[in-house]
């Protein structure tokens, strides 16, 4: 397999780079994310594009947004194929394995002129997750644009795990929403070891990472623990982080020994209060992560009594 990001290229382009990787590799089947709503224009310029000059290939599709609509997006484009709802990767190996379409689980498929949807009954566990890579970029073409964009950013995103505990109300990602896009219950994590095992093959095309998967605070400490243990690993990533909620002293000491600070390249941490109002940003945010302006505000004391001009908030 290969991955290609046309959002790398220019769009009077995209055309010819989608060709030149389909000719280059020849698919039998191509894989489109629908994640998020704002991929919906790029997801069917792309499908239909493959679908009118290499109609032999098949065509899946998968993401939060694909999970939520499913059998409307088969009955409106007639590009897609296949469409998995929930965790992919065994519906996917099965797939491209040969399996009849009805024994495979996650999946909505048409077959001539009917659509048809499975259960969902496969969802994948911490020893499946910990033994996938996610950062592997040779399989991506063109790495090296998708790196330098990257790092004018945030940096590489780090996969933790899959799933959430909190419920904000605007969150396509939140538990209700897993529920309702993948009927996923509880949360996954990836091991430590599996983490650290792909932040090893990172430093071979960035130092610079983040994190926005905040929903269990104490594996992120043990996280950090673990990297300040690795004499390869200790202070050698930039660490931007999405923080949920307020960050404790505990967590900032750990996050200072794990990690690089430079006033030059300073990271970022991000905290969201989303509103103003102390009421309102308790409806939005809910119990577990609900902090008043005045917290936020002795929060920040705390952060830059530690780090001072090391770090940007």
């Amino acid at each position: 397999s290969m991955i290609l990001n046309l959002s790398l290229y220019e769009s009077n382009n995209l055309g010819k780079h989608l060709d030149k990787c389909i000719n280059d590799f020849k698919p039998s089947y191509v894989g489109l994310m629908l994640h998020w709503q704002e991929s919906i224009e790029g997801f069917i310029w792309t499908g239909e594009y493959i679908k009118e000059k290499y109609y032999d290939i098949k065509i899946v599709c998968g993401g939060f947004t694909a999970g939520y609509f499913g059998e409307n997006l088969l009955k409106k484009f007639r590009f897609l194929d296949v469409l998995i709802k929930g965790d992919p990767e065994k519906p996917l190996e099965l797939l491209l394995e040969g399996e009849d379409y009805q024994n495979i689980p996650n999946i909505i498929y048409r077959d001539e002129n009917e659509i048809f949807s499975n259960r969902i009954t496969y969802y994948i566990d911490e020893s499946t997750l910990s033994n996938i890579s996610f950062c592997n970029l040779d399989l991506l073409f063109d790495y090296d644009k998708y790196i330098s964009l990257l790092e004018k950013g945030l940096g590489f995103p780090l996969f933790v795990g899959r799933g959430c505990v909190n419920n904000c109300s605007y969150c396509g990602g939140s538990s209700k929403s897993y529920r309702l896009h993948s009927e996923r219950t509880k949360p996954v994590f990836r091991s430590f070891d599996s983490i650290m095992s792909d932040l090893k093959k990172l430093g071979k095309y960035t130092y610079k990472v983040y994190i926005c998967y905040d929903l269990n605070r104490d594996f992120i400490k043990g996280l950090f623990r673990e990297i300040i243990n690795d004499e390869n690993l200790k202070n050698k990533f930039i660490l931007n982080y999405g923080a949920w909620a307020l960050l404790d002293e505990e967590f900032l000491v750990l996050y200072k020994d794990a990690f690089c600070f430079y006033a030059n390249r300073r990271p970022v941490i991000e905290l969201s209060p989303e509103v103003f109002d102390d009421d309102v940003r308790k409806q939005i945010k809910g119990s577990n992560n609900y902090y008043s302006i005045d917290e936020l505000i002795e929060n920040i004391n705390l952060i830059n009594s530690i780090f001072g001009k090391n770090i940007y908030i």
